[in-house]
């Protein structure tokens, strides 16, 4: 059994024999599909944890892994042998560390594994590694202390760099409290005192022409207002004199009165036009009924002048014949035939 940094992997899954060399950081399998890539990452967690299943490659009667400590002999069941040891650096740590520290407080249990993690990616306590924090070198010496520099891992380190940070932070916090409260105090003191007030003769001569110039501008324009307020309570008066005086209908009623009128003058629109209309057809009805009186008068001429031609053969033929005149019922129900 060997305690390389190799994994050497016989008759598994599809692998018939395949050494993989463990380097510090990211290990990364390559191969075609099919070639065994996820089996071998199979056998890695076997390896670390103990967990995952393994199978025999088809034809083999058993299967064998050794490495990093850790020796598998696969067939009906997994049989293990050793313990996973990992090289870091040159020191030498249990993989299980990682997992269960076997730290009961959850802080305590995250330090260790951070400080596991950082020692297998080969991370040494570099106060360097913090001194972007507080803006280069220079601002780091200033506030961390050489104990925290000094720090035997980096976890403890970065905690002990922390507390100097924290320190200074609330130091400065507290400065500022004391620098806020003179200022304040000296702003008490000098209350009422305005220190940005002009002391030169002739800047405060112009500032008082001006101040002169100013203040008659201000009492002609206030004489002005005078008047113009005079002007306006003159219109005020006037106003409430002609409202005392008017005696017809306020705005509101006169423009329901006027709606009110626009409704009866549509509503009498509605009604002469519909009047129109029956005119409209009262006339064309009439202008049939003309037209058809026109026609007959027009008939009775036509049957009158045909009577009396008929009246008049009549005689001629009775004359002629010497017959007796036809009788008026005969003639009277030709004529019916003739206007039928």
């Amino acid at each position: 059994m060997t305690k390389s940094n190799t994994i050497k992997i016989e008759d598994i899954g599809p692998i018939e024999d395949l050494t993989m060399d463990i380097v510090p950081g990211v290990n990364v399998l390559c191969g075609p599909n099919g070639s065994g890539k996820t089996k071998a990452i199979d056998v890695a967690e076997a390896i670390a944890t103990g967990r995952g299943k393994l199978s025999v490659r088809d034809g083999a009667a058993s299967g064998h892994v050794d490495g990093l400590g850790v020796t598998l002999h696969v067939g009906r069941s997994t049989r293990r042998t050793g313990e996973l040891d990992v090289r870091v650096l040159d020191s030498r740590r249990s993989l299980a560390m990682l997992v269960d520290p076997g730290l009961k407080d959850a802080g305590a249990a995250d330090a260790k594994r951070i400080k596991a993690l950082l020692e297998m990616l080969g991370v040494t306590p570099d106060p360097s590694l913090f001194h972007a924090l507080l803006g280069g070198q220079e601002g780091f010496d200033s506030v961390v202390t050489r104990r925290a520099t000094e720090a035997g891992d980096i976890v403890e380190m970065a905690r002990r760099i922390k507390v100097d940070i924290d320190k200074a932070a609330r130091d400065d916090e507290d400065q500022v409290k004391r620098m806020s409260g003179m200022a304040e105090a000296r702003r008490q003191a000098v209350e009422g005192v305005d220190l940005t007030a002009e002391d030169d003769a002739d800047k405060l001569q112009a500032a008082l022409n001006e101040a002169v110039r100013f203040h008659q501008e201000t009492k002609s324009r206030q004489e002005h207002a005078g008047e113009v307020i005079a002007r306006a309570e003159e219109a005020s008066r006037d106003i409430q004199e002609a409202e005392g005086n008017y005696a017809g209908q306020d705005v509101d009623t006169a423009k329901e009165r006027l709606n009110e009128t626009a409704i009866d003058a549509t509503r009498k629109e509605a009604v002469v036009e519909e009047l129109e209309a029956k005119l409209t057809t009262a006339r064309e009805g009439l202008a049939a009924e003309q037209s058809d009186h026109a026609r007959a008068a027009d008939w009775l001429d036509s049957a009158v002048s045909h009577e009396n031609t008929m009246d008049l053969w009549r005689h001629q033929v009775a004359a002629g014949l010497n017959i007796e005149p036809v009788p008026d019922e005969e003639v009277d129900a030709a004529r019916q035939r003739c206007l039928e």
